[in-house]
């Protein structure tokens, strides 16, 4: 999804500015990540049913890497329900003007119930688990787990998550991330990018109503 800059007019009426979460530079890469919710109305207008096409090897939310569109438009639709300071979360990765993945956070904030990303990048994907997991533990939850399901993981799926601390309950047949390990997760993924990671507590919005969407 191309998203592109457009000129503010005397007549335009701000939309919610979206948080903006962390900012990853890599090389001559640079991914923002913001979280959405209803408040967003005019941009998710704008996103909610394009044509999106991506292929994912490493999704969450569909069965075939084909639809990576798929659970990006669902997560987008989710986002129209959310309120600003729900535990649910859709977070969206923004790069060189493109929408390039998203992570839907369910179930109060415990449940990733959907990853993709449309640019076969390892580090998109891992700032996006970056941001998820340091929103989490915001919640200061001991009970939050970000339950996987094993049944809907390949096992190249199982090896990844567990590269990042997740652990297996066989009683209840997933893969889980304790909120005390959270933390620790986070810092693997920092070196596993191998990239400046910078996180906002506070930080100017950005008005994504102004930009105009495009496949």
């Amino acid at each position: 999804m191309q998203v592109q800059s457009v000129n503010n007019s005397n007549n335009y009426q701000p939309n919610f500015q979206a948080i903006k979460l962390s900012t990853i530079k890599k090389g001559a890469q640079k991914i923002d990540i913001f979280s959405l919710n209803k408040d967003d109305f005019m941009f998710l207008n704008k996103m909610i049913n394009r044509d999106v096409q991506g292929v994912d090897r490493r999704i969450l939310g569909a069965a075939n890497p084909e639809d990576a569109g798929e659970v990006i438009q669902n997560a987008l639709r989710k986002a129209q329900f959310i309120d600003k300071k729900a535990n649910n979360k859709v977070l969206v990765a923004v790069e060189d003007n493109k929408v390039t993945g998203v992570i839907d956070l369910t179930h109060n904030g415990d449940t990733i119930s959907g990853l993709a990303v449309t640019n076969k990048s390892k580090t998109t994907r891992e700032g996006l688990l970056h941001a998820a997991f340091n929103e989490t533990n915001k919640a200061e939850d001991i009970s939050l787990k970000l339950p996987l399901k094993l049944s809907e993981l390949s096992s190249s799926m199982k090896a990844y998550f567990k590269g990042f601390d997740f652990m297996t309950d066989k009683r209840r047949n997933t893969l889980f991330l304790p909120a005390e390990r959270l933390s620790g997760a986070m810092e693997m993924l920092e070196k596993s990018m191998r990239a400046d990671v910078r996180t906002f507590k506070s930080a100017a919005p950005v008005d994504l109503a102004k930009m105009d969407v495009s496949v």
